[in-house]
């Protein structure tokens, strides 16, 4: 039987940061940890994301714009799953979050799940809220 690498669990929206047509949303997560991640549904969607609201706890899917690189943070590799019509690479990092990479250039392949892989991240995207998906993926 395979390994189950993952856990899911919903983030509590600790603050929204609104620039003119992005913004950036701190999550909270269920181990007290903090993660910022940046909305363009506005600029490049439908402003998809307008019902998120402070204090509230979503399931959210989070995208990873990174490059692999021995200097990156350590995710464990995971299979995979489509979000709108994308298939992203889903990852785990230490603490047990879920994140999904785009695996086009990235040279990951089927046989390396399960096994480690550093990323120096960029920065972090937000690709779905509860059942609504980034219009750039649809």
């Amino acid at each position: 039987m395979a390994k189950n690498y993952y856990r899911e669990y919903m983030y509590k929206v600790k603050e929204i940061v609104q620039y003119e047509f992005t913004r950036d949303i701190v999550l909270g997560s269920p181990d007290g940890s903090e993660i910022t991640v940046f909305d363009d549904s506005d600029l490049l969607g439908n402003n998809d994301f307008d019902f998120v609201k402070v204090g509230q706890s979503y399931d959210v899917k989070i995208g990873i714009l990174g490059e692999i690189s021995e200097t990156g943070e350590e995710f464990i590799l995971g299979k995979n799953q489509k979000i709108g019509d994308v298939f992203f690479r889903r990852l785990q990092d230490a603490k047990n979050n879920i994140f999904y990479l785009e695996p086009d250039n990235q040279g990951i392949t089927d046989d390396k799940i399960g096994s480690k892989i550093k990323i120096a991240v960029e920065r972090y995207d937000i690709l779905q809220v509860n059942d609504t998906i980034h219009g750039g993926y649809v």
